[in-house]
């Protein structure tokens, strides 16, 4: 119910016309008329007189309470009543000269009165205000809901307004480009692609471009059946590659962009990443040799179902594991096994790369894990792992095992060849 309602309701079983509640508030018989058609609201004092006619709380005439309680001293709490109490005991004991127990009681039911009023007052303004505080946070809201319905609408035609003229100015009626293979050997990657003109005439012909690396390959279409044109495309090997078609027709050379591919050259490459077995050795800056162990893991399974990632036999892989200094090889563990025993007196192998002598990390530089890749046809990947820098505050060594190539995927660094290499 609304305020209104809850007026009326209570007007109604106290057997009371407009004009005879009007009367005991000192008000009009139209203001209680706008009351109830919620056309304005009661001022407080009013809410307070109203709340004690009705033998209700303002909270109940206000809807911030279901049930209608009787309103009283109870309305303040214990905590509220004691405060009252002790300023009203201030202020008597303030007073000049003696007062008479009697008049003493009568200024402390004032006082108490007044404090009553005092808290209804501060509860209808308290609620009153809670009231404005939650209708702004739901207009705010609404706002909000617009604004984001109105972006969607904007985005949605904008998008439409962008399909509907590619769709007007565009050179084919039907296009596919088709990923087939990598070749890292050739440095190329083979597409299919098949496009159909929407206006063909006798003399039109046309080849397909590919851009990646800074280089453009130019291949001659062959024309089909429906007057479609395809091909093999052998395109650069390179990290965005772009399909353009170009007809030709007499002299009139026209150009429409099909499709780009990305990170198809570091999906040559296969996903690695490196651990370290005991990190806590790297908080003293010590790392001893015989027992600060390197592993690697082939995320395979990741890649397999991943458009350019070539299969990969973990035993073609040449590696090298170590740990870098801002940025430079610092030292390369040696592949080895060593014997483990276990507390329980178990005794097993374990495989991994091994420091080959004590390693002291020295405050001022940064170091970390990595892998060195060097692949059938020759290119060099860098796959970075942990990464370990000194902490002056602490005084201990840190890392963030969250160190890796930009990217979605650990796919590593290109790494430069040596002079000697090249």
């Amino acid at each position: 119910m609304t305020l209104g309602q809850r007026i009326a309701q209570k007007r109604k079983e106290l057997g009371l016309s407009q004009e005879g509640l009007g009367e005991q508030l000192g008000v009009s018989r139209q203001a209680i008329y706008k009351w109830e058609s919620d056309a304005s609201l009661p001022e407080v004092e009013k809410l307070i007189a109203l709340s004690r006619l009705f033998s209700v709380t303002v909270g109940w005439l206000l809807g911030v309470e279901e049930e209608p309680r009787p309103v009283g001293e109870e309305e303040l709490t214990p905590q509220q009543l004691a405060m009252v109490r002790e300023i009203t005991q201030g202020y008597l004991s303030a007073q000049p000269g003696s007062l008479s127990p009697r008049r003493k009681k009568q200024l402390l039911a004032g006082l108490l009165a007044g404090g009553c009023c005092l808290a209804g007052v501060v509860l209808a303004l308290a609620i009153q205000l809670n009231q404005i505080t939650y209708k702004y946070d739901l207009l705010q809201q609404s706002v909000s809901n617009v604004n984001q319905n109105v972006q969607e609408q904007i985005h949605s035609i904008t998008r439409q307004v962008e399909d509907a003229l590619k769709e007007q100015y565009a050179l084919t009626s039907d296009w596919s480009c088709e990923y087939l293979s990598t070749d890292p050997e050739a440095g190329t990657a083979a597409f299919h692609i098949q496009v159909i003109p929407k206006h063909y005439t006798q003399d039109t012909t046309a080849l397909f471009l590919a851009q990646g690396d800074g280089k453009t390959l130019e291949t001659p279409a062959e024309l089909g059946d429906d007057h479609t044109f395809s091909a093999r495309v052998e395109a650069p090997l390179s990290n965005e590659i772009t399909f353009s078609v170009v007809f030709l027709t007499g002299e009139e050379r026209i150009v429409q962009q099909l499709d780009t591919f990305h990170d198809l050259y570091d999906r040559s490459f296969p996903v690695l990443a490196v651990q370290r077995s005991f990190l806590t050795h790297v908080r003293d800056g010590l790392l001893p040799a015989g027992k600060d162990r390197l592993s690697y893991s082939l995320l395979d399974n990741y890649s397999a179902n991943q458009t350019g990632y070539l299969p990969v036999q973990e035993e073609d892989l040449s590696l090298q594991l170590g740990m870098f200094r801002d940025g430079e090889p610092f030292v390369w563990y040696q592949e080895g096994e060593r014997q483990v025993t276990t507390t329980a007196g178990q005794v097993y192998t374990e495989h991994g790369w091994f420091a080959p002598q004590d390693i002291a990390l020295e405050p001022g530089h940064e170091y970390y894990d990595a892998i060195l890749l060097t692949d059938s046809w020759g290119r060099k990947r860098l796959y970075p792992g942990n990464s370990y820098t000194y902490d002056d505050g602490r005084g201990v060594w840190t890392w963030d095992s969250a160190y890796r190539a930009p990217g979605p995927f650990p796919t590593g660094l290109d790494y430069p060849l040596s002079q000697e290499e090249e």
